[in-house]
């Protein structure tokens, strides 16, 4: 899996603030370099490079400039291997943004810019991005409102009275085309940044994580019975038998959750993390993908061993939907210890053991599946007596 997602908008729309969050709550991101690391953008900061941009560079190789190194991002971002990327501002945008230049420096119309960023950019081996999202925040109705309110949020404190009229004129100019471009539908996604950050906060990650799980080739899955419970419980034993009798194909969950490293094993390394420091959500939709691609070679469908952490769960079933049926399969303590202890020797031990292992399951919430279970199995008796509460099951599903 990898998914680009360009965030745009005009300056103080709210995209680089859910830029930083989505970065700040996915570990496994990659974002890119901003263009102002590549060498083709003159080493300049605050005031040398406003003039630089806007009042002493030759407009044509300011904008080609800015193009080049955006072609660099874009090169960058082809080659990295991360399920999730996400850009501060997309080509679209910065189609705006060199228009924008043009116009406010060269003093001509909207449509006579446009055209000659064309020229410039076709003179350029470009490197385009493909991004599959590309969101928008739209801070008003029209450009004059999109201005106004983006001005009113934190006017840009620029460094003359000539360069507060030169980027007044700018942002106006680039209102102007962004509405144009908004209009053409020239973005995928378009959020009211007029909205609380917590709403826009909301719908970013609602469209980040849609567009992360609608390609997912669930059809390959067939049916996906989670087993879930305490230790020793009896999940191996209703699992095995799923397996050998039934004609399930049986995986365990930490052998799919291994798929996933290694598939992101770079990028992990990068940035010095385990494949569980990713967080439950994002964990619960690469493993999905691995799941897919493993898929089912068995009709009869898989049976997944076992389900222990509730919060990764729960995301796993919101996106398989009711192709994923728990079964959370419960026994008394008194009971699980006395049958442990076959293995283990003695009663006091395997208490022991049990108590251990329960303790560890029980602070990721294992205990709690059976709240989100499609259906429980009473396992205090026979293996007889749980094979057929596991056919009932079968027969209804």
């Amino acid at each position: 899996m990898k998914k680009v997602f360009s965030l745009n908008g005009l300056d103080r729309s709210g995209k680089t603030t859910q830029f930083d969050s989505l970065k700040a709550n996915n570990v496994l991101v990659y974002s890119g370099k901003s263009i102002f690391d590549y060498s083709c953008i003159p080493k300049l900061k605050g005031e040398p490079l406003f003039n630089w941009w806007f009042m002493e560079g030759d407009t044509f190789d300011v904008v080609r400039r800015i193009y080049s190194a955006v072609s660099h991002r874009n090169k960058d971002i082809s080659s990295a291997n991360y399920p999730l990327i996400v850009v501060n501002r997309g080509d679209r945008m910065f189609d705006a943004v060199c228009s924008a230049t043009i116009a406010v420096r060269e003093g001509v119309s909207i449509e006579e810019a446009s055209r000659l960023t064309n020229i410039v950019k076709s003179g350029l081996d470009f490197n385009s991005l493909s991004e599959d999202q590309s969101i928008f925040y739209k801070t008003g109705d029209s450009s004059t409102e999109m201005l106004t309110l983006s001005q009113s949020r934190s006017p840009i404190s620029t460094f003359s009275k000539k360069a507060d009229e030169i980027y007044g004129r700018y942002q106006s100019i680039l209102a102007d085309i962004l509405n144009r471009q908004l209009k053409a539908g020239l973005y995928s996604q378009v959020i009211n940044s007029r909205e609380g950050i917590d709403i826009v906060a909301k719908r970013t990650h609602e469209t980040v994580m849609h567009e992360m799980t609608k390609d997912l080739n669930l059809s390959r899955l067939g049916r996906v019975m989670g087993l879930g419970g305490l230790s020793e419980c009896g999940k191996s034993s209703i699992g095995k038998h799923m397996a050998d009798s039934l004609g399930f194909n049986r995986i365990k969950i930490g052998q799919v959750i291994d798929g996933v490293s290694a598939k992101y094993v770079n990028a992990l390394s990068e940035r010095k993390l385990n494949v569980y420091d990713l967080g439950e959500e994002m964990l619960a939709v690469l493993f999905v993908e691995k799941l897919a691609d493993l898929g089912s070679t068995i009709d009869s469908g898989i049976v997944l061993e076992s389900l222990h952490n509730y919060k990764f769960t729960k995301k796993v079933k919101d996106i398989l939907g009711n192709g994923f049926h728990i079964v959370y399969v419960d026994a008394p303590l008194d009971i699980r210890v006395t049958r442990n202890a076959v293995d283990v020797g003695n009663i006091q031990t395997s208490k022991i053991e049990i108590e251990r292992k329960d303790t560890k399951k029980l602070s990721r919430g294992a205990h709690l599946i059976r709240g989100i279970a499609d259906d429980v199995i009473d396992n205090s008796g026979s293996l007889m007596n749980t094979f057929k509460q596991l056919e009932t099951i079968l027969a209804k599903w």
